[in-house]
């Protein structure tokens, strides 16, 4: 579970803003969720998504939770075809989690609105995108973190031979560069991050302590 303290990323963004789990509300609310091995928990202005070794059954729990996450924002003042990208770009996060962390993977789904913003972290303990790559494609032994993340995330290229797949996370990116929100994605040494302006939106690489698993952090402001 420690790739997802990586959500207190956000606080660059937003402030005392942390999803930390020691203890407090956010916590408790992850706890509910764990109990059962996919389940969600709410309350105003928070939610908490646990997927567990059965993340296989989790699609209908993903979409209550972007659904949740949506009337959230909306009920906040962020208009309707906002929060439905936000919805869209969370769902499509945590399905990715138990189509490509690898088998029994556990993932959460964090979000937190605030006054003229929102928070919304998706994480999992997985192999991570260069294992990803890698147990797909062995010709790709040697490959960085930052390379693997471009070829997600700028390059578009998914790690399987699937016509038409690779676009999921060219979705999200869109979404949010569209709402001039911040999209930040971690996994191994690596992180890349985007922040809004959809013209002219360059990804800008950092090296980052050694994380297991992948990590997508998204903040935005509509006030």
């Amino acid at each position: 579970m420690g790739p997802y303290v990586e959500a207190l990323v956000l606080r660059k963004t937003i402030g005392a803003l942390s999803f930390d789990r020691r203890g407090g509300e956010r916590h408790e609310l992850l706890s509910k969720a764990a109990k059962n091995d996919v389940a969600a928990a709410y309350s105003p202005g928070l939610g908490a998504f646990f997927l567990g070794e059965a993340g296989v059954k989790a699609a209908n729990n993903s979409l209550l939770f972007g659904e949740s996450l949506a009337r959230a924002v909306s009920e906040a003042g962020l208009t309707g075809a906002a929060s439905s990208l936000l919805k869209g770009a969370t769902v499509e996060l945590l399905t990715n989690v138990h189509e490509h962390a690898g088998p029994n993977a556990r993932g959460i789904g964090l979000y937190e609105v605030f006054e003229g913003g929102v928070a919304v972290c998706v994480a999992d303990a997985g192999q991570g995108i260069v294992a990803g790559y890698v147990s797909a494609n062995p010709g790709l032994s040697g490959l960085t973190a930052e390379q693997a993340l471009i070829k997600a995330l700028v390059e578009h290229k998914s790690r399987l031979p699937d016509q038409g797949r690779g676009t999921g996370y060219k979705t999200v990116a869109n979404a949010m560069r569209s709402l001039d929100a911040t999209l930040r994605v971690r996994s191994g040494d690596a992180s890349l991050e985007i922040e809004g302006h959809p013209d002219d939106a360059e990804w800008l690489s950092r090296e980052q302590v050694e994380l297991r698993g992948f990590v997508v952090s998204l903040a935005l402001r509509w006030a």
